[in-house]
């Protein structure tokens, strides 16, 4: 007879939930321009981060201006650090401090083995970036790093293009299923998307793997696990990469959002207001209403269609008409000379 037993387990207990996450303080590094480099993730104050303001990559995320270093900093420091997640950056900034940027084969291996992306060319289809921007740009960054560890310890640091490119995948990903909620025809769906035609399937397979990347972490597994007598168990039989990413960030859970959104995407409504394609509506008195009730994406898009219909109403401009009737007239106001 067997001493050991089986027994079942599973990866996640609360399905669709996002991983938590720590949220802590994000320091940018700017050119003297004004130009993000990076930013720096700095111990201190920490909090734990479960879930987002609902439907963020509708109202926050796309109002973000990534290229405004101070602007993306603060967000971060409010929702956690972007463009960071399953990448080993434990010993990031001291690796980086350490690099001879002189030696391009050594910054070629550095960026492989941290898979880490300096910087964008300024030109998406200019592929080609020079060495000596590549020095400069990593000599600003090992400068930068430097400062802010004076005061501070650096957990994490992400690269100005690495969070940017973060947030464009998103909202290019949700554009996408927005996209395919409002229609089947292709031709339609390009326009919507802003996608050629021609590569529209690999547009949208492309965006949908990015997702499905984002979501490994928490997709549902089902496994067992062996039970020994001394009390030891063995690692789970599903997958142990899956295991491996199993921890939260950002991405991730607008990833999942963007998941639900198009999973319930046949109630979807279009904002009278602002045009925006929105399944639940953002409410800061409840938790948003049923679809076929929601005119609006957010209060500040009812409230703001609802001062402009009441400023074109007879009673507004009987009250302006009333307001401007009685101020005195300059023929009637005394003027002091001196």
């Amino acid at each position: 007879m067997n001493e050991y037993k089986i027994k079942r387990v599973f990866s996640i207990h609360e399905v669709f939930k996002p991983l938590p996450w720590y949220v802590r303080d994000v320091i940018p590094i700017l050119r003297s321009d004004g130009e993000p480099i990076a930013y720096c993730e700095v111990d201190g104050h920490s909090r734990l981060m479960r879930e987002l303001p609902c439907e963020i990559f509708n109202h926050e995320l796309k109002r973000l201006n990534v290229l405004n270093g101070e602007e993306f900093a603060s967000f971060m420091s409010e929702y956690g650090l972007v463009g960071c997640f399953e990448k080993n950056r434990e010993l990031f900034s001291s690796s980086l401090l350490k690099l001879d940027i002189s030696d391009r084969s050594q910054v070629l291996r550095f960026e492989a083995d941290m898979d880490f992306l300096a910087l964008l060319p300024k030109n998406p289809s200019d592929y080609f970036i020079s060495r000596q921007e590549i020095e400069t740009r990593y000599s600003e960054l090992q400068e930068g790093i430097a400062c802010v560890a004076k005061d501070h310890k650096v957990l994490s640091v992400v690269s100005a293009a690495e969070a940017a490119t973060t947030v464009w995948s998103l909202l290019s990903s949700a554009k996408t299923v927005k996209a395919i909620m409002q229609s089947d025809d292709p031709e339609t769906i390009a326009k919507l998307a802003d996608i050629s035609v021609d590569g529209l399937y690999d547009e949208i397979q492309e965006d949908d793997e990015y997702l499905n990347w984002l979501m490994r972490g928490i997709s549902p597994q089902i496994g067992i696990v062996i039970d020994m007598p001394d009390g030891t168990c063995g690692k789970p039989s599903f997958d142990d990469l899956i295991l491996e990413y199993k921890r939260g960030c950002f991405e991730q859970a607008v990833a999942l959002q963007i998941w639900e959104f198009s999973l319930h995407g046949e109630g979807y409504s279009v904002c009278s207001e602002c045009g925006e394609v929105f399944v639940r509506k953002r409410s800061t008195n409840r938790n948003g209403s049923p679809r076929n009730t929601s005119l609006f994406c957010c209060d500040k898009c009812k409230n703001r269609y609802t001062q402009r219909k009441y400023r074109k109403s007879p009673a507004y401009q009987l009250k302006q008409e009333k307001k401007k009737a009685s101020k005195p007239s300059s023929s009637n106001v005394i003027k002091r000379t001196s």
